[in-house]
């Protein structure tokens, strides 16, 4: 992960290239510490179920199912995890880097983040549903590290349930 970590931003034309963003899943859990995470959880999920099972094949294709399912709901989660910029505009959506996380348009109240009935900019649309401006909520570049340590944070709080939850089984399985 640190040999990754240290090449990751030497190629900026293969980056181009293969149009990955720092929020991209494949770039984010492969340039921080979350990557190491990901391992352990899926060696204690892959004790864990074979400690259950009792069959390697079968425990095998469990552990996959579990390490899967938790990879895409982190994956879902990820935007939620830290709180977003918000950035907002009268004309059109602002512009910004980052991971997106919402954007919509903006009611004459202010405060009221609603979806934007018209697909677009439409003068006559925008005026006849009162929408006076657009917001954007995003993770601008400067939040990789703190989304890295939440992530990683879960990942291992996961880690620790199932390697406790790998001890008392077997603890009550060879207790006399």
């Amino acid at each position: 992960m640190l040999l990754h970590r240290l090449v990751w931003p030497s190629d900026r034309e293969l980056l181009r290239w293969l149009d990955w963003q720092w929020y991209d899943d494949l770039p984010f859990r492969s340039n921080g510490p979350v990557a190491v995470a990901y391992a352990l959880l899926g060696l204690a999920i892959g004790v864990l179920v074979g400690l259950l099972v009792r069959r390697s094949l079968p425990a095998l294709g469990i552990s996959l199912v579990c390490l899967l399912a938790v990879h895409f709901l982190l994956g879902a989660l990820r935007p939620y995890l830290w709180p977003s910029v918000t950035l907002t505009t009268t004309e059109d959506y602002p512009v910004f880097s980052g991971m997106p996380v919402e954007e919509g348009a903006i009611t004459p109240i202010g405060t009221t983040h609603v979806p934007n009935p018209c697909g677009g900019e439409d003068p006559g649309c925008l005026t006849q549903h009162h929408i006076v401006g657009f917001h954007v909520d995003h993770h601008p570049p400067s939040h990789f590290w703190p989304l890295q340590l939440t992530e990683t944070g879960i990942v291992l709080a996961l880690t620790a349930l199932a390697v406790l939850a790998s001890f008392r089984l077997l603890h009550h399985r060879t207790a006399a």
